[in-house]
């Protein structure tokens, strides 16, 4: 059974090729644009790993992780961002965030991250 992946980020462009990539790596997709669309999904079903957007349009910084880890406290969380902030990343991973995915993306760079993070 393939792994799902829940795609937060509110440029449908990156959702659109980012999503293509991973689905050809063989993953489930699910995407969201908004924290709000995404807390819903999450309510309904758990995936195996969330790739959440730093600054979405109803979430800034950590805010958005804070929601997620509300739902589900053990959820695997990559933070993804077009802006590198090395103090938003060290506070994303006091909050648990695995890692941080800085765009734009190195493709080899977000295979290799996930399937460390989803190997069984």
């Amino acid at each position: 059974m393939s792994k799902k992946i829940l795609l937060i980020d509110d440029d449908e462009n990156i959702r659109e090729f980012l999503g293509g990539f991973l689905k050809d790596l063989g993953y489930e997709i699910e995407e969201a644009a908004r924290l709000q669309e995404a807390l819903t999904k999450l309510e309904q079903r758990l995936p195996d790993l969330v790739l959440l957007d730093v600054n979405l349009p109803d979430a800034r910084g950590s805010e958005g992780l804070k929601k997620v880890r509300a739902i589900s406290p053990n959820l695997k969380v990559l933070m993804v961002t077009g802006d590198a902030d090395s103090q938003l990343e060290e506070e994303t991973k006091t909050l648990g965030a695995l890692g941080y995915l800085t765009k734009p993306f190195l493709m080899e760079e977000i295979q290799k991250m996930l399937e460390f993070h989803l190997k069984d």
